[in-house]
């Protein structure tokens, strides 16, 4: 579902550790980084 601005309903989420480490990842083909995503 995609309202009139071009925008859907989502939720993110960032992954850190005790020492405040982020979970990040390379994209396989692509020469840059982001956090991981998914959906249902």
């Amino acid at each position: 579902m995609i309202d009139s601005k071009g925008y859907r309903p989502n939720v993110g989420i960032i992954l850190c550790n005790d020492q405040g480490r982020v979970f990040w990842a390379k994209r396989k083909g692509v020469n840059s980084w982001q956090f991981p995503q998914g959906g249902i």
